[in-house]
Order: C-alpha cells, then sequence, then structure tokens
C-alpha cells in the first residue's frame, strides 16, 4: 500500500499533492522502476477523493517521465 495522504486545509490542489509525493516515492526509490501504481479508483477511495484527482496526478506523473501506462493495465513507474 502506497502511503502518501492529502491535506484539504493546504491551498495546494489535492492532485498536485498526490502528485508531489508519489514523484518523491519515486525518486526516493520506495517505488521501484516496473512496480505497479494502485488503479485510479483504488487509490482515489483510499484518500477519500474523486478518482479524476488521482487520474490527474498519475497523467502529470507520465507527462514528466515517470509513469508509463498501457490501455487496460495498471500504470507502473517507468524503467
Amino acid at each position: 500500500m502506497i502511503l502518501i495522504k492529502v491535506d484539504r486545509e493546504n491551498k495546494q490542489p489535492l492532485f498536485q499533492q498526490v502528485f508531489e509525493q508519489l514523484k518523491q516515492l519515486i525518486e526516493s526509490g520506495d517505488l521501484l522502476p516496473g512496480e505497479n501504481l494502485p488503479s485510479t479508483r483504488k487509490l482515489a477511495e483510499t484518500l477519500s477523493v474523486h478518482r479524476t484527482t488521482v487520474y490527474r496526478a498519475y497523467e502529470e506523473l507520465w507527462a514528466a517521465g515517470y509513469l508509463e501506462a498501457t490501455a487496460g493495465a495498471y500504470s507502473r513507474v517507468r524503467q
């Protein structure tokens, strides 16, 4: 289970908080290359946020080169 938290009192958008924390986990090696991330639905449920929030964070990670995504499969940390 990925350990991240969102702070609703923080002025930073929720998707940005998720993005930053996942990025940090990848850069620190806590999430390893090839490792699957939870589905957007599952992580959204865990964080009690809308699925779109997690989807947008994943999109940002993909655009920044941290994730690879295949249709119908889990997003995973880029090798």
